[in-house]
């Protein structure tokens, strides 16, 4: 995989290295490896370990500061990996210290062990690879134990609760999400390790942004605007979702095919020369809008462009399908309800009692959506 600059990790590794050692045979001292790198990157290490007092210190000063702080600084950075860290940092170990650069890493993934002062990148030969410093070894086969391990797991367990909350919510603050995730946890961490939990989840995994103090999706281009539609519902309260539904959600690339998206697809499929994934795409697309408050008629336009739809049968049964497909769409304008849910907690009415009350298209859908009538059960 490449980067999202487009460049693969091997060769940015390999830019970056041109004056460094060509073995690492024996291993590697940490004041090697941390001389190796520009000062900017050695900044980007003193600020993950918390080292105060550092900012104005020579590139070598900072260095020997870095060497100092190291036995103090690496089991706070083995407490705060997940599974995928840990299993990457146990992997190195086994390996003497070297692990090559995967084609699938990303740089940021990269850079998440090497902002932390765990893994550094090395030429071996005309290899570009990551290597770990012989007293970032020690530290790990002191550290790694059956106790450290139900770390690892309550970090990756915290890491998942997040995500899976972000991923129906669309946005919240911080301290809502702490809060949220220690309900379903039990688990109680410190701010500064919560921090730190998210920002190497959003490192590793791409799931989650992080803007000032709130934490969102990472497709949701405006999280402040989900706040406030969140703020506006006060008579709604989050979704209550069980522990297992978050860690579910929470997966890397995680996808929620309800059965009227299911519905959808096979349709799609049925009508058009097309695979499960294109049909599949197109339905995410319209989930996507949906997310984003687009109009049911207006994802319809965009189908229609997408679409041969020329026969007046089959664009009314696209229709049901986006109108159901909406209705049941957990949505983060609805604290991750679904508007058939609240439609459901309502009072029944009658199509005769909807009639009499003549709901103006600019009045708010009686469906419970929040959003206008013309823009949802109407069209």
């Amino acid at each position: 995989m490449n980067d999202k600059d487009g460049m693969p990790v091997g060769k940015q590794l390999t830019k970056s290295k041109q004056t460094a050692m060509s073995t690492v045979e024996g291993g590697i001292a940490a004041a090697a490896c941390l001389g190796a790198l520009p000062k900017h990157e050695l900044t980007k290490i003193r600020m993950n370990w918390g080292l105060k007092g550092a900012s104005s210190l020579k590139k070598d000063e900072l260095v020997a500061a870095l060497c100092q702080a190291l036995p103090d600084a690496l089991p706070v950075q083995f407490d705060r990996l997940d599974e995928t860290g840990y299993k990457l940092i146990k992997q190195t170990v086994d390996r003497g210290g070297v692990t090559e650069v995967s084609k699938k890493w990303t740089t940021s993934q990269a850079a998440f062990f090497m902002e932390r002062g765990l893994l550094f990148p090395w030429m071996h030969g005309d290899k570009a690879v990551l290597v770990m410093p012989a007293e970032v070894i020690a530290c790990f086969k002191t550290t790694d134990s059956a106790v450290y391990r139900e770390k690892v797991r309550a970090n990756t367990e915290w890491i998942k609760l997040s995500q899976g909350l972000v991923f129906y919510y669309g946005c919240l603050e911080v301290s809502q999400l702490i809060e949220m995730v220690q309900r379903h946890s039990g688990t109680q961490l410190s701010m500064e390790d919560c921090s730190a939990l998210l920002k190497g989840a959003a490192m590793l995994y791409d799931e989650i942004q992080i803007e000032g103090t709130t934490v969102s999706n990472v497709l949701v281009d405006r999280p402040q605007d989900v706040l406030a539609k969140h703020r506006a519902r006060t008579d709604l309260d989050y979704y209550p979702f069980t522990k297992a539904q978050l860690l579910l959600a929470g997966e890397p690339e995680y996808e929620d095919h309800n059965a009227s998206f299911r519905s959808f697809v096979q349709f799609i499929k049925a009508n058009y020369q097309v695979t499960t994934i294109e049909a599949e795409e197109l339905v995410g697309e319209c989930v996507y809008d949906i997310q984003l408050g687009v109009a049911v008629n207006d994802i319809m336009a965009v189908l229609q462009s997408q679409l041969e739809i020329d026969d007046i049968g089959l664009l009314h049964r696209f229709m049901d399908h986006l109108v159901k497909l909406n209705n049941h769409t957990r949505q983060w304008a609805l604290k991750g309800y679904a508007p058939y849910e609240l439609s459901a907690n309502r009072p029944q009415t009658t199509s005769a009692a909807l009639s009499s009350q003549k709901i103006g298209r600019n009045d708010p859908c009686p469906c419970g959506s929040g959003k206008k009538f013309k823009k949802c059960c109407q069209a």
